[in-house]
């Protein structure tokens, strides 16, 4: 057997080897029990309106749930829809906002002090023009 063939063989063992470890945890990983589970029909939403692409959800310091959703679709733009909502912990919607504002909501946070910050990619309104 030449040397080349040995390094083949030996390079081709440990690569078996390392597949069947990482192999084994992402089969352990596989068969977990995923703790999170899905509750259909919460979250109201006014008549006639669909959920779209939602992008963050964040829990309040009162433990209501802010949500951006872009208005039924993947984009707000040309949508008279609020994409900014909030909702109790039962999914009541309790306000909204954001309307012909947001094109593409993308995150929301909830800091320290309860201040509520959300972030958008663009936005709707056209910029005002310098004479």
């Amino acid at each position: 057997m030449t040397r080349m063939n040995r390094v083949g063989w030996i390079l081709g063992a440990v690569a078996v080897a390392v597949f069947m470890v990482m192999g084994a945890d992402l089969f352990a990983q596989s068969t977990t029990t995923n703790p999170f589970k899905p509750l259909y029909g919460w979250g109201e939403l006014p008549e006639g309106r669909e959920w779209g692409s939602t992008s963050s959800v964040e829990i309040a310091l009162d433990g209501n749930i802010w949500v951006a959703e872009r208005c039924g679709a993947n984009t707000c733009v040309g949508s008279d829809v609020d994409p900014v909502l909030l909702y109790d912990k039962e999914g009541k919607l309790l306000r909204s906002f954001g309307a012909g504002l947001i094109a593409w909501p993308h995150g929301i946070d909830v800091d320290h002090e309860g201040n509520v910050r959300f972030q958008t990619v663009s936005t709707c309104a056209s910029s005002p023009t310098r004479s």
